[in-house]
């Protein structure tokens, strides 16, 4: 019905939704883009995702973004946020990250770091609780989601005031079968605007990322496997390989955990044209397996001539 519908940019969209019949339960209005031009987000009183209307000549242009607004009881803030240099405004959503809390039916669309689990050890906050920051960026008509793991509980917490910092907190790692916290493993990771891409980074691992800010602290801690998912979520290829390269050789308790992170780089490898590289990915994961893991070795020896 919406696809089908024309909302020209001369009126509001809430108007055309009410000859609709549809009726608005929340709406957000900004100029996403900083073209001088406002666009509308609009949650509708039936349970479904929010409608975007994006400006474009004389009328608007509809999609759906996967913004949940519905979930109250995990929601800590959902609001609009002006970008650092004049370039637009972002929605941002803080919500608790509890596997406790009732998800509504499509609750998996806004878990990114599902199938994360198995292994010796886990990932949480020094002090405090797990939360999601949902980052949705405005870009070709529509807006596209950036989700951070971070340990504040409110935004000003994980927001600087001018905009241009997020901190996602102090993490560490931990035993599971102990819960006792693993030493030496403590890292801070910042995201920092970059007035070039005009969007969040992080500080790169290899000597081929952008550059970032001087902000930047000049102490960086050690990737870890976060930031490895982080970049592969991202399909940063390149970046996934050169974190692994770095954190491969600290991994020496858990083959398994080896295993998943050489065969993704081999896909990697494969993704940016370089089979040979990829064919010793798999080659390296086959030997290791083979006659101790053999589901691993029966997977890789998918990749490998015959």
């Amino acid at each position: 019905l919406l696809e089908t519908t024309t909302f020209p940019v001369n009126e509001s969209p809430l108007d055309g939704l009410e000859r609709l019949g549809l009726v608005v339960r929340r709406s957000l209005t900004t100029d996403f883009d900083a073209d001088g031009r406002d666009e509308w987000l609009v949650w509708l009183a039936t349970p479904v995702y929010p409608v975007l209307f994006a400006p474009a000549n004389d009328q608007y242009v509809v999609s759906r973004p996967t913004i949940d607004s519905y979930a109250e009881e995990s929601t800590i803030a959902l609001e609009v946020r002006e970008l650092p240099d004049e370039a637009g405004a972002m929605v941002v959503w803080l919500r608790n990250w509890n596997w406790l809390i009732v998800s509504p039916p499509w609750g998996s669309v806004y878990d990114p770091w599902g199938g994360m689990g198995g292994g010796g050890y886990g990932e949480g906050c020094r002090e405090g609780q797990v939360h999601e920051l949902w980052l949705w960026r405005f870009e070709g008509g529509e807006l596209h989601s950036e989700p951070l793991r971070v340990c504040g509980d409110s935004l000003d917490a994980v927001l600087s005031a001018d905009g241009r910092t997020i901190d996602t907190g102090v993490w560490t790692q931990y035993d599971f079968d102990t819960g006792e916290v693993i030493p030496g493993t403590e890292r801070r990771e910042l995201w920092v605007w970059d007035a070039a891409q005009g969007w969040y980074v992080r500080p790169p691992v290899s000597g081929t990322a952008t550059p970032l800010p001087t902000i930047v602290p000049p102490t960086l801690e050690p990737p870890s496997e976060y930031d490895a998912q982080a970049a592969w979520r991202s399909e940063d290829y390149a970046e996934y390989i050169a974190i692994t390269d770095v954190l491969l050789p600290t991994l020496t308790d858990n083959p398994e955990q080896v295993f998943g992170l050489r065969y993704r780089r081999g896909l990697a490898f494969e993704l940016l044209g370089q089979p040979e590289q990829a064919l010793a990915e798999y080659q390296a994961i086959y030997d290791q397996a083979l006659g101790v893991y053999d589901d691993w070795a029966a997977l890789a020896a998918i990749h490998l001539p015959e």
